[in-house]
């Protein structure tokens, strides 16, 4: 999306199952249209390649696990 919409300029999202298939591909997709992607994934091999191909942070984290999404509210 180089060059393309930039209809999510400004706003933030977060990226379940970010380091592959549906989820990698909302990472390219939301970051292509300007957005600040948090890329979360419990896949630690995967996931921080696909953010940084695309400029966006990568957080471990199960999303079935509560005190997973707790620290993910209070990382900065």
């Amino acid at each position: 999306m180089r060059g393309g919409c930039r209809r999510s300029e400004g706003r933030v999202a977060i990226v379940t199952g970010a380091a592959s298939g549906i989820g990698a591909a909302v990472v390219e997709r939301l970051a292509g249209e300007g957005a600040k992607v948090v890329a979360v994934d419990i896949d630690d091999a995967h996931g921080p390649e696909i953010a940084h191909a695309h400029g966006a942070r990568f957080h471990h984290m199960d999303t079935g696990d509560r005190e997973d999404w707790r620290m993910a509210w209070t990382r900065q």
